[in-house]
């Protein structure tokens, strides 16, 4: 609960005349019509551009999270009144707030009597209509009380969540600040009974679910597509391109590894990735140090906090042959099949119609002379 601030004041000296009243609320209006459709509907405010405000605050700025808050729980919405300055001070209230009945239910007002000593009211009973998604209320101030001037809070409402957000999406409950009937178009009253001109600050209510989740879609690696399998020759490399998305609605910081059977050959730490968004991670996978053999080929993202679906965490991508430099065809032995395979792709680039990423033996994305003395310095080896 807020304490009020400010103190009290029963100097009239400043207060105008009606008509200067009117005009400002004619000025008001036009700016209020103006203005409402300048803001997103969370946060709304309209009305003059100076002096005293009346506020709608949501507790938590009004941001709610499926992960620390559930169907059932109390949220607090307090109507506050601010900048009352002394030559129009405050001596009544009346406004009607509404709220899109069935996401949220009012269950209880708490009214701040402490604005003034002795005051009347509270004048509305019942104030809570659930039904119609409706809370009105007024208090006012009595003789002897002198005005108040400064800032003060009014009332905090206590709400109750009903209806959970649909899964990744989010549920408002649109609440706005009415005039009650007989106003012309403000809720703060002086001492006069006139209408205090005063702006509208709205806090929303809105309910997010919460979704942690990263995968890893894709693995690409400078051998794809070669037939009847791909190769690379032992302490040679091969570039790899894995597509990774953020398909929660939080920026997520998370680690990647790339595991060759069970052997991890690359980690990538604090990668960072923002809602929604995806990115390709370009490394090396370097063999020097595994034995010739198959390889399947995987990438797994760690799992981040809060994140529940973890299955497309991992991917497998598939298998390469760890083999003898010059092995185009993997077969394990090096002879004029795999020389006629790099003849066939000589002089070509990543890219080209005669591309052959096994033939590529060097990794330099393209195939000529570095590549075939490689393979011919291993002519005629083989393995099992």
């Amino acid at each position: 609960m807020k304490d009020f601030i400010g103190v009290c004041s029963r100097d009239r000296n400043g207060l105008r005349d009606k008509n200067h009243i009117r005009m400002e609320v004619l000025v008001s209006l036009f700016l209020a019509a103006f203005l409402t459709g300048m803001y997103p509907v969370h946060q709304t405010i309209y009305g003059l551009d100076y002096g005293p405000v009346l506020k709608l605050e949501t507790e938590n700025n009004g941001i709610f999270y499926t992960n620390t808050t559930s169907v059932g729980d109390y949220f607090t919405v307090s109507m506050i009144a601010e900048n009352i300055s002394e030559d129009r001070g405050l001596y009544g209230w009346e406004f009607v707030v509404t709220w899109d009945p069935g996401v949220v239910n009012c269950t209880a007002e708490t009214i701040n009597t402490n604005i003034w000593s002795p005051y009347l009211g509270p004048w509305v009973t019942p104030s809570i209509d659930n039904a119609a998604g409706e809370y009105h209320q007024s208090v006012t101030g009595e003789e002897p009380s002198p005005s108040f001037y400064g800032t003060t809070w009014l009332v905090n409402l206590t709400f109750q969540i009903l209806q959970a957000p649909p899964e990744g999406g989010s549920i408002i409950a649109d609440f706005t600040i009415g005039i009650a009937p007989g106003y012309t178009a403000y809720c703060l009253l002086d001492e006069l009974a006139e209408e205090i001109p005063h702006r509208f600050a709205v806090t929303g209510f809105q309910f997010i679910s919460v979704i942690h989740d990263i995968a890893v879609l894709s693995i690409v690696t400078s051998k794809s597509g070669c037939l009847p399998m791909e190769t690379v020759g032992k302490g040679y490399t091969a570039e790899m391109n894995i597509t990774i998305k953020n398909q929660g609605n939080f920026t997520e910081t998370f680690n990647i590894t790339v595991y060759a059977n069970t052997t991890m050959t690359n980690t990538i730490t604090n990668l960072t990735l923002t809602s929604g968004h995806s990115s390709v991670i370009s490394l090396i996978w370097n063999t020097t140090n595994l034995d010739l053999g198959n390889y399947t080929i995987s990438a797994n993202i760690t799992q981040v906090q809060d994140e529940t679906d973890v299955i497309d965490n991992t991917l497998t991508y598939g298998s390469i042959l760890v083999t003898i430099p010059g092995d185009v065809n993997g077969d394990k032995s090096i002879n004029n099949t795999d020389a006629s395979l790099l003849g066939n792709a000589f002089d070509s680039f990543f890219g080209d119609s005669a591309w052959n990423g096994n033939a590529d033996i060097n990794n330099d994305e393209c195939c000529n002379a570095k590549d075939a003395v490689i393979l011919g310095t291993h002519f005629n080896e083989h393995w099992e």
